[in-house]
């Protein structure tokens, strides 16, 4: 299916726009209803993101305000200042089931298989800096069978986490962020903490298999997106 990606817009005063489509957007930057400062995110996301991240609004904003790279720098630090936390609870929240369904592409084997090496390069890291704490251990005089059976227990415990913490709370992983993929619930809807625990779960049982359905199936979608409800979709603000 194609793509129609729909918006929402805060201005650094607090007003909220959209949900609109890009074409819109770049007609509001145009005249001044979004001005710098702004932040965006699409529907189905939780994140804030600076306007000048979405190449058309950047251009457009450039062109109306003659934005130096100062003026975009100031921009990307200002989504560390909400401006809806100044604003009362009732205000700032809003589930985003609320904000409409939208077409997306789901998402290919070879971007879900970047997303992978991506994400296994970070857990690599991670597991760099704990097998360095192990090896303090050892040479510290600690048992090797106990670090070796600490640092395993540690390790599965940080990959678990780290796949199912991110998607419960932004619904992408670092790889997934990267390539403009997603995850999302079967009709759409966004992925929950305890959705995200459960498609880990199935996802770390069944990850080698993830390349091989989402090529044959049309429908894109492996066994621990079928068995926990959920979908990987080429949806993001960066698209």
């Amino acid at each position: 299916m194609a793509s129609t990606m729909k918006y929402l817009v805060l201005t650094p005063d607090g007003k909220e726009y959209g949900p609109a489509e890009e074409d819109l957007l770049v007609q509001w930057a145009e005249t001044g209803r979004i001005p710098p400062g702004s932040q965006i995110r699409n529907s189905l996301m939780k994140a804030w993101k600076p306007v000048t991240d979405l190449r058309s609004l950047d251009e457009a904003l450039e062109k109306r305000y003659h934005m130096s790279e100062a003026d975009k720098l100031s921009d990307k630090l200002s989504v560390l200042v909400h401006p809806k936390d100044k604003q009362k609870p009732t205000q700032a929240s809003q589930g985003l089931h609320q904000s409409g369904r939208f077409e997306y592409s789901p998402g290919t084997s070879g971007l879900r298989f970047g997303a992978w090496v991506l994400d296994t390069l970070v857990l690599m890291v991670a597991g760099g800096i704990l097998w360095a704490i192990a090896c303090t251990l050892i040479n510290g005089g600690t048992n090797k069978d106990d670090v070796f059976r600490l640092f395993t227990a540690v390790y599965l415990v940080t990959i678990f986490f780290y796949y199912a913490v991110l998607l419960g709370f932004t619904a992408q992983t670092l790889g997934q962020y990267f390539w403009g993929l997603m995850i999302v619930r079967k009709e759409g809807e966004p992925v929950l903490m305890g959705r995200a625990f459960c498609f880990t779960l199935f996802y770390l049982l069944f990850f080698w298999s993830t390349v091989i359905f989402t090529f044959v199936l049309p429908s894109k979608r492996a066994i621990q997106d079928a068995l926990s409800g959920c979908r990987i979709v080429r949806i993001s603000v960066r698209d």
